[in-house]
C-alpha cells in the first residue's frame, strides 16, 4: 500500500490563511443591485434617469429605464409585465418603479395606476401635475398649483436659459444650480399635505423624491 505524504503544517497554514482572505475579500463586494423604471414620458423622465445612472458607483446598481409614451394605468401594467417575464428567466429586480404625471388624464384612471402599483409592490413616483415639479423644487419650496406654462417659465428664471422638455443637459443643470437635498426635503413637506387616498387630488405633489432617496442610498454606500 502506497504511503500518503503528509503536508507540511506551514502549507496548510498558508492556505488556510488565503481562503480567510478570498472570504474576507468576497464579504466586502458590494452586490450588483437591478433596477427598473418605467417612465410614462419617452424621453424627458427617462433621459433624467440616464444621467443619474451616471451618478451612481459603477458596478453597484443597474437602471433599466423604458420610456413608453403611454399613458398612466397602461405603464403601471407594462412595469408588472417586464417584472414577471424576467421573474420568469430568473433574474429578479430588486426594485420596480413607475414615474408618471397626473397632467390631463381623468381622475379614476390616474388613481386606480396609483393603487395597482401600490398593491404590486411597485414603487410609484407620480407627479401632480408635471414632473418639472421636481426639477423646481431644486431651487425653491411651492405649493400652490399652477399650470405646465407656468413650470416651464419659472425653470427658465431658475436655470437662466429657455427650459425646454427633452433639454439636454437638464440634470447638469440642476447638479450645478440647484440643490438636490433640499427638493427631497421640499418633496417631502408637499406629501405631509395629504393623505394618499386621492392622489388625483394632491396638487402639487411629486413623488419622484422617493426615487432619488433610494437611488442616493447607493451613492452614500459606494
Amino acid at each position: 500500500m502506497a504511503r500518503v505524504k503528509k503536508i507540511d503544517n506551514a502549507i496548510l497554514k498558508r492556505i488556510q490563511q488565503k481562503k480567510e482572505r478570498e472570504r474576507r475579500s468576497y464579504r466586502k463586494k458590494p452586490v450588483r443591485r437591478r433596477i427598473l423604471i418605467v417612465c410614462e414620458g419617452e424621453k424627458t423622465e427617462p433621459n433624467y434617469f440616464r444621467s443619474y445612472q451616471m451618478k451612481l458607483p459603477k458596478g453597484l446598481v443597474k437602471l433599466d429605464i423604458f420610456g413608453e409614451g403611454e399613458n398612466t394605468l397602461n405603464i403601471v401594467h407594462k412595469a408588472i409585465h417586464l417584472r414577471d417575464t424576467e421573474n420568469k428567466l430568473g433574474i429578479c429586480y430588486d426594485e420596480c418603479w413607475v414615474v408618471f404625471d397626473k397632467d390631463s388624464f381623468p381622475s379614476g384612471r390616474f388613481n386606480s395606476a396609483v393603487f395597482l402599483a401600490r398593491k404590486e409592490g411597485i414603487g410609484c413616483a407620480y407627479s401632480n401635475e408635471a414632473f418639472e415639479l421636481w426639477y423646481l423644487l431644486h431651487f425653491e419650496f411651492y405649493e400652490n398649483a399652477m399650470s405646465r406654462t407656468m413650470y416651464q417659465s419659472l425653470l427658465s428664471t431658475h436655470l437662466k436659459v429657455r427650459y425646454k422638455k427633452n433639454h439636454d443637459a437638464i440634470f447638469e443643470l440642476l447638479q450645478g444650480l440647484g440643490n438636490e437635498f433640499k427638493a427631497i426635503q421640499r418633496a417631502k413637506r408637499l406629501a405631509g399635505n395629504y393623505e394618499g387616498s386621492n392622489p388625483a387630488m394632491e396638487n402639487p405633489v411629486t413623488y419622484v423624491f422617493e426615487l432619488i432617496q433610494s437611488l442616493r442610498e447607493f451613492i452614500n454606500t459606494g
